[in-house]
């Protein structure tokens, strides 16, 4: 399985990066040294009542964090099994890895972003990127909030992908090697077949992932664990594969009714074009109902 890779030349100096970003170097590091003022509390709640910390970034850094997302993050090639926030994948194209398969093994990583520490996105700039000592400081104070990553960033879904950097590939290639589908999508873990395992395999995929996890400082969410198969319907990413990648019956429902309580509305319509990219037909069926 193919690395990820970042084809660009590495940054040695801070005059070099504030040139790429386009920023007066010494405004620059001024930023860099009081970047926790630039961060705003966001509190959010989940669907299970409890509470998320997001944050809302002040400007300058915002665009700042959008400028090393275009010209630095943008730049990487990543392979097909990272899903989440990349040109040309969706929860649709993850969902389609999956496709027929008899079993698949779910998996999500507890308290995802607020668990990335300092040190992370250190090694991310200094070892995957190749940045210089002192670059690589100056960008992991730019987005890193007490030490830790923050939800809420131009970065995040960037940082995300990239987190596994050094392990996730050596991963995909053992499962690969035992004819197993593994794909991310963001912090959601799937892992499939399309033949029926052995309960010590299963117990086996979800040790050899959890030990990925624990690298980083990283766990498995128990709740979350789920071992599906094919007797049932089988959901990734809202997606049913048991057959081919489609919409659920129950995302079908849920819009019928939308169309008899609220017709002609932008939310109907939206739906329409999202059933319509795994099942047309169907689709076409719904929207003479409008």
């Amino acid at each position: 399985m193919q690395k990820l890779n970042y084809p660009n030349r590495p940054i040695y100096s801070i005059k070099s990066l504030a040139m790429l970003l386009s920023i007066d170097e010494v405004c620059l590091q001024k930023i860099s040294n009081n970047s926790n003022d630039y961060f705003q509390l966001n509190q959010q709640t989940k669907k299970d009542g409890s509470k998320r910390d997001c944050y809302n970034l002040k400007k300058p850094l915002k665009d700042i964090h959008k400028k090393i997302k275009n010209k630095i993050t943008s730049k990487v090639i990543f392979s097909n099994y990272i899903q989440g926030s990349i040109k040309g994948c969706s929860n649709i194209t993850n969902a389609k890895l999956h496709e027929k398969s008899k079993i698949i093994i779910q998996l999500d990583v507890k308290n995802f972003f607020p668990s990335i520490s300092y040190e992370h996105i250190y090694n991310l700039w200094r070892y995957f990127f190749n940045f210089s000592d002192n670059v690589s400081k100056l960008l992991t104070n730019i987005i890193t909030l007490n030490n830790y990553f923050i939800q809420g960033s131009p970065l995040s879904s960037d940082i995300a992908n990239l987190i596994f950097w050094d392990k996730e590939y050596k991963l995909v290639n053992d499962l690969t090697n035992l004819n197993l589908v593994y794909s991310r999508y963001v912090d959601d873990i799937n892992i499939s077949s399309e033949e029926k395992i052995s309960n010590n395999l299963k117990t086996t995929v979800i040790k050899k992932v959890n030990g990925m996890l624990k690298s980083k400082g990283l766990k498995l969410k128990n709740r979350k664990t789920k071992v599906l198969n094919e007797n049932n319907q089988m959901l990734v990413t809202g997606l049913v594969v048991n057959k081919t990648a489609k919409v659920s019956q129950k995302y079908i429902d849920s819009t019928y009714k939308e169309i008899k309580n609220n017709p002609n509305t932008n939310s109907i319509k939206g739906k329409i074009n999202y059933i319509k990219q795994t099942d047309y037909k169907k689709a076409i069926s719904i929207e003479k109902h409008i």
